[in-house]
């Protein structure tokens, strides 16, 4: 015999929203704060397209080698936000660690069908950060006075990164809540990255021989790395820190000029920058390619 006026499905909801509540009270917290933390990042030497007219219904190969000239240095980042809402709490020093990798190689291959040119390049850098390949896909229109497109290039690398700060954890069941237990955290990790940058390139062909060449680009160093590991803390697998990693813009001015229609000689200067830095970072290129 049930109360008049109340149905039997109203006393379950009741009884299980009641239940829940009861659960959610007895559940323990875990959080944790990072408050200094280095995150490495290789970043990609910059792509002009190809810095010379384009015969058409031609199949291009062109091999090139690189050395780039910039200091391994830091980056303050300001901002960062955690959860991918709210700002990490407290005073932090989060910054990334620019690598130094000098040395590239890549082979491009580029097609054109008047007006329009395509193409694909294979690259590798070698440095500090190790190996980095990268494959980069580009389109565009390629003229007698000059060329502009877009590229869009996917990167692997594996990045060290060292953070420290504190963590909480209040114990608690279905009786209630007592002491928390706090404490400090250090760690050190490496973590196997995808990157992606965009780009978009142009250049002016002064003469037949000597182009300047320009690009923009977009850069996520971190793209699918969010959650951070970790290890020193008790319990470490129910503590999580997410982390939203900052992108970096690019700006490429540089000269090529082309011998005997086969060498390719140019030189650039490249700035990195980012919303969250009021820090620039340089870094000066020249590279030789032969075109096939």
């Amino acid at each position: 015999m049930g109360l008049p006026g109340i149905k039997k499905s109203s006393i379950w909801r009741v009884a299980i929203l009641l239940g829940l509540s009861a659960l959610l009270y007895g559940c323990p917290s875990y959080t944790a704060n990072i408050k200094d933390g280095s995150f490495d990042v290789s970043l990609p030497k910059p792509f002009w397209g190809s810095g010379t007219y384009i015969y058409p219904d031609e199949l291009y190969i062109r091999g090139s080698l690189s050395y780039s000239i910039e200091d391994k240095e830091s980056l303050p980042l300001k901002d960062v936000e955690e959860d991918g809402s709210k700002k990490l709490q407290g005073d932090q020093d989060i910054r990334y660690v620019l690598q130094n990798n000098p040395f590239s190689g890549s082979v491009d291959i580029f097609f054109k069908k008047w007006p329009l040119f395509l193409g694909g390049r294979l690259a590798a850098e070698l440095g500090s950060s190790g190996l980095v390949p990268s494959l980069l896909v580009f389109y565009g229109i390629n003229g007698i006075y000059g060329e502009f497109g877009l590229g869009t290039r996917l990167g692997y690398s594996k990045d060290n990164a060292k953070y420290s700060g504190t963590y909480v954890h209040e114990p608690c069941s279905i009786d209630g809540c007592w002491d928390e237990e706090k404490g400090d955290f250090e760690e050190e990790h490496f973590y196997k990255n995808v990157n992606i940058g965009i780009y978009a390139f142009s250049s002016l062909f002064v003469t037949e021989t000597l182009s300047l060449n320009f690009s923009t680009g977009f850069y996520q160093p971190w793209l699918f790395r969010y959650s951070v590991y970790l290890e020193n803390v008790p319990s470490p697998y129910d503590y999580d820190i997410t982390i939203d990693f900052p992108f970096l813009f690019s700006q490429y001015v540089g000269v090529t000029y082309t011998l005997l229609n086969h060498i390719q000689l140019s030189a650039g200067e490249t700035v990195y920058y980012t919303p969250y830095s009021d820090k620039l970072h340089w870094q000066t290129t020249f590279s030789m390619s032969y075109l096939f």
